[in-house]
């Protein structure tokens, strides 16, 4: 797979990555695929309509902050694994964190023009293991896959 798929255009092409995405998970055991529903309306009903399962993960402390100390943890504990992705690894350089009072936390950029996507989609698959009663396995890379949660 490369590195990062371009789109033609200046916009957002939904039409080729609701494509791609079919093809990435086609014969997959997929579960659910969770999304933030902010600004997603018409490509959430768009893949809805091609029968994947969706559920509603916004992008709050609440969602996140369990998620995100979870894969630090596992991260720490030398159990979290990932392919050494160069876009991967810069939208993870990206990221910031900022306890608030009750010792929660979310991931922020690091500059407004800063992208942090692809850690965004790890915590959000992180939590909805979590909500499903996931218990990370020795390599919760290869879990993950076979729950059916994969990041993009």
């Amino acid at each position: 797979m490369d590195k990062l798929i371009l789109t033609d255009g200046d916009v957002i092409d939904h039409a080729q990555i609701k494509s791609d995405l079919l093809e990435w998970i086609g014969g997959e055991n997929l579960r659910e695929l969770g999304f933030d529903p902010w600004s997603a309306m018409q490509f959430s009903l768009a893949l809805a309509e091609e029968g994947i399962p969706l559920v509603e993960v916004p992008q709050t402390v609440r969602n996140l902050s369990e998620a995100m100390k979870e894969t630090e943890s596992l991260v720490y504990a030398g159990r979290f694994h990932h392919s050494n992705h160069p876009v991967m690894n810069w939208m993870m350089s990206n990221v910031t964190v900022k306890p608030d009072k009750n010792d929660n936390i979310f991931p922020n950029k690091s500059t407004p023009e800063a992208k942090i996507d692809g850690p965004v989609a790890m915590f959000t698959a992180m939590s909805r293991m979590l909500v499903n009663g996931g218990e990370p396995e020795p390599d919760l890379s290869e879990h993950l896959v076979s729950v059916g949660i994969r990041s993009l």
